[in-house]
């Protein structure tokens, strides 16, 4: 597997996940990252979401209701 390129874009959202206290949907990490000041567009998080979950970084939690949430924590 190629080494993680950790853009600045990718390095954002992975915060937005890593830091937060429970799963988040998309929609919430795109508010996380806008909150922070990073103007990154709704496909370029969505991106960068499927990125880092095929590279283990994150992790996606399809739940009962049909929403699909992200944790960057195992505990």
């Amino acid at each position: 597997m190629a080494p993680l390129r950790h853009t600045t874009q990718r390095q954002t959202v992975l915060r937005a996940v890593k830091f937060s206290v429970a799963p988040v949907t998309a929609d919430q990490v795109v508010q996380l990252v806008r909150k922070s000041g990073s103007a990154i567009g709704l496909s370029t998080i969505y991106r960068n979401l499927q990125y880092l979950v095929g590279r283990g970084e994150i992790y996606r939690v399809d739940s009962q209701d049909g929403v699909r949430r992200y944790v960057g924590h195992t505990h």
